[in-house]
């Protein structure tokens, strides 16, 4: 039982200092932390912003504004005069309007010391609704209750017609997004307007049923997301509208026949007659009028926004934080940004797409998300990666010291084996001289000289590979003709060639001396010779060409060998490295001479390359600049 508790204490720790689970677990917590943070404003602003992008769209035909505001003479006695509202009621009588909904405040001193207007007023309200147009006040909320009418308009049919404001709760910035349906338990003005045939209990019913309607418990009320056709900043039109004055006249009253109507007062220096809405928070520019219209016209359409349901808010901060945590841990910083960009820009194009539809999708839990996310995951990453570089220097670090203790140690065996492996070339090849052997010790003898040339070859390109190591090597540089080093390294290994049945062709054209290091460049082309006479087959040739073209010296080494392929050809200048038929052979060699080779090349600013196929043998071609002064 103890060693099943302990492997699964091990397996949890494993899993907990794995990179990507850490950090998805971490991504996770902050989607949490995400879906618990409410930043009403920045919500309050991202709903805004995708209102005035929506565009506009077609009020409901149904709906006609007029406005009481005498514009002309400017005086409010015109306004609230019950007079002129009598007038007025009796000029839109004429044309049959479907409803009249009069939300402006009357003037109790108008109303009840000019009784026999008002009278008048109310014996043309009650024509109206015996006409079959319906006649309603709207009627604010104290913290007395609801304000009614001064008497005896207080007769006529009356009903809350509050505006909300989002003070106390979501943007808390006073802006109106959102209409009450009910107040009080009971049906609001707008509601009753928008549904006239139903009593009150089917009106309660309907307040459920509406498209995008919610229960906001401690108001103990029935909300609806206003949906506005457009912008209503005066002047925009958004509703066809009649004002005091032309009405008064008789002017365009015919487009009132079958119309809801909705009165009331914007006067330009009255703060109460206008609202923030999502289109502005400048004063003076939005009437409560349009707000009263907008709500009546998202209830005659039934297309309130709708909040998507918190689990698919949930799924999606979760989904876009697994995603950038993705995306930020397994590419490059750059991709991550792009990934933080295109996501945040993505999701808005989507929220305005489901705005449109009639969805409101919250962007500040999925966004919040993934803006913690990549905050905290990249501080994570770069923890990490400092951590990874901090354990690669230190292996550098070790692996440097490694190296030159190596190097070092090479210097002096190589030095200290060229004297005893030059003592013993020079005893052999004196005994070789003196004679009176037999032949079999005269082969013996032969073999202890190839040995120990073989191993003074292979000591010196240890020498040089430390010299290249540690930057000691330097050009002794003096005019030369290359042909003549040519001919002296075939000279050289003539004799080699001979006993492989392998001929040297040499074509060399006339060429100018250069300024080159002859030790270093007989040094090269002696590997390259020696080279292709080791993997040339018995019987073929090796054909050595120079040329001048152009600015360079080109020498071209020819053999008939077993070619290369191209993972060879990619590491033959390599250090140490030893071509497949070089095993399969059992060619010796250090693997040193192609890459000091092409280090002497270089260091004459010049430059080798192998030109070789599979099965075709291979060619050399070596460039060396003719002007090259410089080192």
């Amino acid at each position: 039982m103890k060693n099943r508790v302990s492997t699964i204490i091990d397996a949890i720790k494993k899993l907990a200092v794995s990179q990507p689970v850490s950090v998805f677990a971490l991504s996770t917590l902050l989607a949490i932390i995400a879906l618990n943070t409410e930043l009403y404003r920045v919500e309050a602003y991202f709903y805004d912003l995708r209102m005035r992008w929506k565009g506009t769209e077609s009020p409901h035909s149904d709906l006609m504004l007029l406005a009481l505001n005498d514009s002309e003479d400017r005086q409010e006695t015109t306004v609230y005069s019950i007079e002129n509202h009598a007038k007025l009621l009796e000029a839109l009588l004429k044309h049959r309007p479907r409803a009249i909904i009069y939300l402006n405040k009357f003037d109790p001193i108008e109303a009840e010391s000019k009784l026999a207007a008002s009278e008048r007023f109310l014996e043309l309200a009650r024509k109206a609704q015996a006409s079959g147009t319906k006649l309603y006040f709207g009627t604010d909320v104290d913290l007395g209750g609801e304000v009614l009418p001064p008497y005896p308009l207080s007769i006529l049919p009356h009903y809350p017609s509050v505006l909300h404001r989002d003070g106390t709760m979501f943007g808390e910035d006073k802006v109106m997004r959102r209409g009450l349906l009910t107040v009080f338990q009971e049906p609001s003005l707008h509601l009753r307007v928008a549904f006239p045939d139903l009593n009150r209990e089917a009106l309660l019913e309907k307040a459920r049923n509406l498209h995008g309607a919610y229960y906001y418990a401690p108001a103990e009320s029935w909300h609806i997301m206003i949906r506005y056709p457009g912008n209503t900043a005066v002047g925009k039109n958004v509703f066809p509208m009649l004002h005091l004055s032309d009405a008064l006249a008789g002017k365009s009253l015919e487009g009132v026949h079958d119309k809801i109507l909705l009165i009331d007062t914007m006067q330009r220096e009255a703060m109460n007659d206008y609202a923030y809405t999502p289109y502005s928070r400048t004063i003076y520019t939005h009437p409560r009028l349009f707000v009263h219209a907008a709500i009546l016209d998202t209830l005659l359409k039934d297309d309130g926004l709708a909040p998507v349901p918190a689990k698919i808010d949930a799924a999606l901060t979760f989904l876009l934080a697994l995603i950038l945590a993705f995306i930020t841990i397994t590419m490059h910083p750059l991709r991550g940004v792009t990934a933080l960009f295109l996501l945040s820009s993505g999701l808005f194009v989507v929220s305005l797409v489901f705005f449109r539809l009639g969805y409101w999708l919250p962007l500040v839990h999925p966004l919040l998300a993934m803006f913690l996310t990549y905050y905290m995951v990249v501080p994570y990453r770069a923890i990490q990666e400092y951590k990874k570089r901090w354990e690669v220097q230190e292996k550098h670090d070790l692996l440097v010291q490694v190296e030159e203790m190596k190097g070092n140690f090479l210097s002096l065996m190589s030095h200290d084996l060229k004297t005893p492996v030059a003592r013993i070339q020079g005893l052999a090849e004196m005994v070789l001289r003196q004679g009176g052997l037999l032949p079999q010790q005269e082969v013996e003898l032969q073999h202890i000289l190839q040995s120990t040339e073989s191993l003074d070859k292979f000591i010196s390109k240890i020498l040089h590979l430390t010299k290249v190591e540690s930057n000691e090597i330097k050009l002794n540089k003096r005019s030369k003709d290359i042909n003549k080093i040519i001919e002296q390294c075939a000279n050289k290994l003539q004799f080699q060639a001979q006993q492989k049945d392998v001929a040297l062709d040499l074509s060399l054209e006339p060429l100018f001396p250069i300024h080159v290091d002859p030790a270093l460049l007989i040094q090269v082309f002696t590997n390259i010779i020696d080279n292709a006479i080791k993997y040339s087959k018995p019987g073929t040739r090796i054909k050595i060409c120079s040329r001048e073209e152009g600015e360079f010296v080109k020498i071209m080494v020819e053999d008939t060998g077993p070619g290369l392929d191209e993972e060879e050809k990619r590491q033959l200048f390599t250090k140490f490295f030893r071509g497949k038929s070089q095993h399969e052979e059992q060619i010796k060699g250090s693997g040193l001479g192609l890459y000091l080779a092409k280090y002497f090349i270089e260091l004459h600013k010049g430059k080798v390359e192998a030109i070789s196929q599979k099965g075709e043998g291979s060619r050399f071609l070596i460039q060396l600049p003719i002007y090259n002064d410089s080192i």
